[in-house]
């Protein structure tokens, strides 16, 4: 199974699995993870994130935002920048992230959080404003772009994706395919192809995985406490 930050959040629903993902499924590598990147419309007077709190804390009910659902990470990650900058925001979800990029475009919504890979076009044509990155570190794929931990710190919100197998796998079958797994994402053109995805390779041992897993479980646990999120 391709774990995403889906694992990590779903505990957080108040409508509960009938599993525990920590127990259904066992890690077996980080393949690699991808920041996401705060976009705003090009007429959006703001550009930077100093600036957009700026703005935010004038307008009336705060930006607006543009999310793929509830419980998404870029949904998460907007109530992050709303808890972590004091700022009002208003939630606006749409049915994935095509339709968000549209909608910021378009002029319909302030802000959203985007995938990297398609927001660069738009960023790089001027449609969007490229405000920051997600991650605790700027982009490899948009140097240039700064991350918003420059100006929030502590600040990070990264997707990532890992090689997970079913609960009760043995473990010699775990470290075989960990250690396979791992040598292909050492191979160049494997590294290259995923970094034109937008994704930073990684690779891990089961343990840090589990380990990785466990933090972001508790980290997203904390936002939707601390924001007083429900998800449904």
């Amino acid at each position: 199974f391709l774990g995403t930050p889906v694992v990590t959040i779903s505990p957080s629903f108040k409508r509960k699995l009938p599993f525990d993902p920590a127990r259904a499924l066992a890690a077996v590598t980080l393949i690699g993870t991808s920041p996401t990147i705060l976009v705003a419309g090009a007429s959006l007077p703001a550009a930077s994130v100093k600036d957009l709190i700026a703005l935010a804390q004038t307008r009336p009910g705060g930006l607006r935002y543009a999310s793929s659902g509830q419980g998404t990470t870029n949904h998460l990650a907007a109530e992050l920048l709303r808890v972590t900058a004091k700022i009002p925001l208003i939630h606006i979800p749409y049915k994935g992230a095509a339709a968000t990029l549209f909608a910021v475009i378009t002029g319909e919504v302030d802000i959203s959080f985007v995938p990297l890979l398609p927001a660069i076009p738009h960023v790089k044509t001027g449609k969007l404003a490229g405000i920051a990155v997600t991650g605790a570190r700027r982009a490899q794929a948009l140097p240039n772009v700064p991350a918003i931990a420059e100006t929030l710190p502590g600040y990070d919100v990264t997707s990532w994706y890992g090689l997970l197998v079913p609960g009760g796998t043995p473990p010699s079958l775990i470290q075989r395919i960990n250690a396979e797994t791992n040598r292909v994402l050492e191979m160049a053109d494997v590294r290259d192809r995923l970094s034109a995805q937008g994704v930073e390779v990684q690779g891990s041992t089961p343990g840090a995985l589990t380990e990785f897993m466990r933090v972001d479980t508790a980290r997203w646990a904390k936002l939707v406490k601390d924001a007083g999120i429900v998800l449904e």
